[in-house]
């Protein structure tokens, strides 16, 4: 389903109509519930990783978090010295530290699997024998095994670095770490973004995707204009 597709149109225009219908706190749904049908038509093979990732990235944020909670708590204390004041900072901030960057690498190493896996396992197909031609002289990867295929989630990039960059924002206390993992997947999954970005903040955009809209006419107007704008450019 691409943006210029008649079917997305049709996909837009259902998805507008369910976000006004429903009511104001629970519109974020909606924008979930379209973005995961979005990310299904284009193979729902990649969604696993998608959710996985997500995962780590929103219990790392998490952690991080509790990490810091638990330090202001301490630092309460009347009877702390400055020393131990700033020893317990210290301390804290390795720990958070040392879950930001596990979970940033780890993360980042399934991008790079995505982006260079197909070479790994065409080497290693060459070593093991599944290397076969097809009658065009081309490499046929049907006949490897299923655990040769990688995987290439739609929008890795974009969803990769915007969850690098949300975690460096929780480690350094420029954002709050989402509580609720179904408006963090949200965010994470904004069919508008998914596709070619940009790389959106979660501290502005995803305060706006779950604050919920009233409808403005002039607002929905002038959104329409400036698709409609887009669309002929790209013609």
């Amino acid at each position: 389903m691409t943006f210029l597709s008649g079917i997305f149109f049709v996909f837009l225009f259902v998805t507008c109509l369910l976000y006004f219908i429903f009511p104001l706190k629970a519109r974020w749904f909606v924008l979930l519930l379209s973005s995961v049908v979005f990310y299904l038509s284009w193979g729902w093979q990649a969604l696993p990783v998608v959710l996985v990732t997500s995962l780590m990235v929103y219990l790392a944020a998490r952690r991080i978090d509790t990490i810091y909670v638990k330090q202001d708590e301490d630092l309460k204390w009347e009877g702390m010295t400055p020393a131990e004041k700033k020893e317990c900072k210290l301390r804290a901030k390795k720990r958070a530290k040392r879950v930001h960057m596990l979970v940033s690498a780890l993360v980042i190493l399934v991008l790079i699997y995505t982006k260079t896996g197909s070479k790994i396992m065409n080497s290693l197909g060459s070593l093991l024998g599944y290397n076969v031609l097809n009658a065009a002289g081309e490499l046929d990867t049907s006949a490897r095994p299923a655990w040769m295929t990688v995987i290439v989630p739609l929008g890795i990039s974009y969803y990769t670095f915007s969850m690098v960059g949300y975690l460096a924002d929780v480690y350094w206390r420029k954002d709050k770490a989402e509580k609720n993992f179904l408006k963090f997947l949200t965010w994470v999954l904004f069919f508008p973004k998914i596709l070619q970005g940009p790389i959106a903040r979660h501290k502005k955009l995803g305060a706006q995707i779950n604050e919920g809209h009233a409808f403005d006419y002039e607002r929905v107007c002038f959104g329409v204009q400036l698709a409609l704008w887009a669309i002929s450019k790209s013609w």
